[in-house]
């Protein structure tokens, strides 16, 4: 389960409930566009397979313009299922994602970036701001120290096995992942 806490107590009750689903998807959206590993820009077309923007014909595709010769980025390619729960600021949700590695390297591991993580009490951002003299406020599931729970990252049926560091998951692949090959996760 991928759990997001928000902190809205700082809103009137009226405007809370006007804003809150624009808001609550507005983090869904970031999050899983920013955390899923090296996110790629994509071109949805209901009626095409669902990797089409890798194909040559995709005018926007980095890989059909490079900016000079060696560069490379990863693509990532991902279908999420969430749910919101408004009562309780909760986003629940599983996320299957494909990545390529189009790097020169091979791959043992890969990295994802759990931003909410940042807004935690006992985060890197709250030592900062109180290196800076900076006050944060938190609310009831930030206080916790509950920001983003991954359950499962898996490969398969097989759990990956992780290494946490407040807000970035280093998950350890099954195999190598060679250049010019991929592998489906399941983040739950």
């Amino acid at each position: 389960m991928i759990g997001f806490y928000i902190n809205s107590s700082f809103i009137s009750s009226k405007t809370r409930k006007m804003l809150h689903k624009i808001f609550l998807i507005t983090t869904l959206l970031f999050y899983f566009l920013s955390s899923s590993v090296f996110c790629q820009n994509q071109i949805y077309d209901p009626n095409a397979p669902p990797n089409d923007y890798r194909s040559k014909k995709n005018p926007f595709y980095w890989g059909n313009h490079s900016p000079y010769e060696g560069y490379w980025q990863q693509d990532v390619y991902y279908q999420i299922q969430a749910t919101i729960d408004e009562k309780t600021d909760i986003i629940d949700g599983k996320e299957t994602l494909v990545y390529w590695n189009n790097s020169p390297d091979t791959l043992d591991f890969v990295y994802f970036h759990l931003y909410q993580q940042a807004f935690v009490k006992g985060g890197y951002l709250e030592a900062l701001n109180l290196k800076n003299n900076n006050k944060q406020s938190f609310g009831k599931y930030e206080t916790a120290g509950l920001g983003e729970h991954v359950k499962s990252l898996r490969i398969g049926n097989t759990d990956l096995k992780t290494e946490l560091d407040f807000s970035v998951l280093k998950a350890y692949l099954l195999e190598p992942l060679f250049p010019g090959d991929s592998v489906v996760c399941t983040i739950t």
